[in-house]
């Protein structure tokens, strides 16, 4: 300590301060408190503001990216490079080919666009998915059996496609690889804007929500009736849908495949056709935007497989997309239906859906 002149002031900063305080036994004493802790402030530089011109390129890249969300990744790029020609970006050829090929609908995934030389890719611009399901050259291996070989594939929303084809022809294999129950071997396979062939398994239980599914078998609960075995149904696809409501909804879609009044019925009591308009009843309560059918009408005659033909016509026309399989081809002539035939795995041919008047007897 310097005489006369106190402490220096970092040390004045360290110095202890003594306060009293009244015990229990009624003593005061001396307690050190150290003084509060002055933060420091630093002064922080101002940062300098960018060139004007880069500002002026930078506003004119996003106001041109911006104006034109909705188009393909080729348009997008060549309306940057047509804004900004002076800056030189350029755009790498392989991103060039695969955003034409995008624009073409070959790639359903959405992919931002990417310039490369401009530092970063420009925010918020995508191109949307026009195809509801997807092959690009799917194949499944079972051990050293092809189940199938080099599949590729697509179906819109709301189409109605069969599958047909003898027994080992991959129908079913198709239609376990549409369920995510399986995933390809080889190949790309998009439902739904899901990639099914490298996703996580839980985005794969989410999409089995937007899926129904009609058996070969039925698969009914024999212990309940129609009304109980559609209301389950639902609560189990959506625990949050109350009981009531489940009942009502199932009342409904059972009036839709034409078993109104047989809602007390249980499944043993039902004719063949009814027992496949209850599953269809099941699988069509959740609302699915994709309904699968495994061999649909292998048990029912001619005409109660016609009736079940119709209502899947009538079910794809009101937008849910409807893919069957089935090895009976003599039902599907000249019924309009889109029809891709199989064998060995492999697609032989792809007959287009044509029109079709639905005349009910």
């Amino acid at each position: 300590m310097r005489e006369g002149l106190g402490p220096f002031p970092e040390e004045q900063s360290h110095r202890p301060v003594l306060s009293m305080q009244k015990g229990e036994d009624g003593r005061l004493r001396l307690l050190p408190r150290p003084p509060p802790v002055q933060a420091r402030t630093k002064l922080k530089a101002k940062p300098k503001d960018p060139p004007e011109h880069l500002i002026a390129d930078q506003q004119r890249f996003e106001a041109a990216a911006h104006s034109v969300p909705q188009r393909g990744t080729a348009e997008l790029q060549r309306e940057a490079r047509r804004v900004m020609p002076e800056v030189g970006h350029e755009v790498d050829q392989g991103v060039q080919q695969e955003a034409e090929n995008e624009v073409a609908g070959r790639w359903p995934e959405v992919r931002p666009l990417v310039v490369f030389g401009a530092g970063e890719p420009v925010p918020n611009i995508t191109v949307a998915a026009t195809r509801l399901i997807e092959f690009q050259g799917v194949s499944v291996r079972y051990a050293k059996e092809a189940a199938l070989t080099d599949l590729s594939l697509s179906i819109d929303s709301g189409e109605l496609v069969a599958l047909v084809g003898p027994s080992g022809a991959g129908k079913t294999t198709a239609l376990r690889l549409l369920q995510g129950l399986v995933r390809p071997t080889d190949g790309k396979l998009w439902i739904d804007g899901v990639s099914v062939h490298r996703t996580w398994a839980f985005r794969i239980r989410r999409l089995r929500r937007r899926i129904g599914v009609i058996y070969q078998d039925y698969r009914l609960l024999e212990n309940r009736t129609a009304i109980e075995n559609v209301a389950f149904a639902l609560q189990v696809a959506d625990l949050t849908v109350p009981r009531a409501e489940a009942r009502r909804r199932a009342e409904v879609q059972l009036g839709q495949v034409g078993l109104a009044g047989r809602e007390k019925a249980r499944p043993h009591q039902l004719s063949g056709g009814q027992q496949q308009r209850l599953a269809i009843a099941r699988a069509l309560v959740a609302r699915p935007r994709i309904l699968l059918a495994d061999e649909p009408t292998a048990s029912l005659d001619a005409a109660q497989a016609r009736n079940v033909l119709r209502l899947f016509k009538q079910i794809s026309d009101s937008g849910t997309t409807v893919v069957l399989a089935t090895h009976d081809r003599a039902l599907l002539n000249g019924s309009g239906v889109r029809t891709v035939r199989l064998s060995k795995g492999r697609i032989v041919s792809d007959q287009p859906r044509r029109g079709k008047l639905w005349v009910i007897q």
